[in-house]
């Protein structure tokens, strides 16, 4: 599958991410949510470059540990190369989501933030992270609804073929509006959703984000759009941008509920 990057590889575009006030606020009201707190055991599912991992593992010292699985070698190799002598209560694992390698009730506290949409069955990675919390454990996830993207445009059919397409690009690019269902069919109870929108007003930093030029040139490339539509969509976003009126948004939904 083809991640929505086109100017930098994927690990840089994490690191980018994460040092947008946006991403490093939900975050932090993640662990807040949570009810992080010393000896708790953790467990960060799709924990990339380990940043959250770390951050968490503050909160639960000294007696407390988090473990961060991820199937990319190459993320927990620099996750890893991170990690000092005072983290000692970090350990990061090479495993798959949807085959989670732990004994049920294993864990306090489960976490996965921005992994379901790439999987094609995300409700079986939130069932298997069910499976191994602890009774009276929280579980939170956090992932976009894709579909909730806006951008600057007069022309409402034209740019919603490219929002669906960019939307569609993930295997699970709707995951934001099933997330409360899956954590009731999970059989959690004190379910909260909170929503997290991202307004960027840039046309640059926009692009870096949803790589808005890429889904444009590729629904061109499709047959999703003419030429003639393309380059007119191009000079409305430029030309909204030197105005100072362009507009992008999507909404993220974070997702919390409690093993009885």
């Amino acid at each position: 599958m083809r991640c929505l990057i086109a100017i930098m590889d994927y690990s840089d575009y994490l690191k980018f991410l994460h040092s947008l006030e946006f991403f490093r606020r939900y975050k932090q009201r993640s662990f807040e949510l949570l009810r992080l707190h010393d000896a708790l055991s953790i467990l960060d599912v799709g924990c990339g470059l380990g940043e959250d991992v770390l951050a968490m593992a503050t909160r639960v010292r000294p007696r407390g540990k988090v473990t961060g699985i991820d199937e990319s070698r190459s993320f927990l190799e620099q996750a890893r190369a991170r990690l000092s002598d005072q983290d000692d209560n970090i350990e990061f694992v090479l495993g798959d989501a949807l085959h989670l390698p732990y004994e049920e009730a294993t864990f306090d506290r489960c976490r996965v933030d921005r992994t379901l949409l790439h999987l094609s069955d995300p409700a079986r990675a939130l069932s298997g992270m069910a499976r191994v919390l602890r009774r009276g454990g929280w579980m939170l996830a956090f992932d976009a609804d894709w579909e909730t993207l806006t951008f600057s445009s007069r022309n409402r059919e034209r740019a919603r073929r490219v929002a669906h397409l960019l939307c569609d690009t993930w295997p699970s690019g709707w995951i934001g509006r099933y997330l409360y269902g899956y954590f009731k069919a999970c059989g959690l109870i004190d379910i909260e959703v909170h929503p997290q929108t991202l307004v960027i007003t840039e046309l640059e930093l926009a692009d870096k984000v949803f790589d808005l030029y890429w889904s444009i040139n590729r629904a061109r490339e499709i047959n999703l759009i003419s030429s003639a539509e393309a380059n007119e969509l191009f000079e409305e976003l430029r030309g909204c941008d030197e105005a100072g009126t362009f507009f992008c948004s999507y909404t993220g939904f974070m997702v919390v509920g409690q093993k009885p």
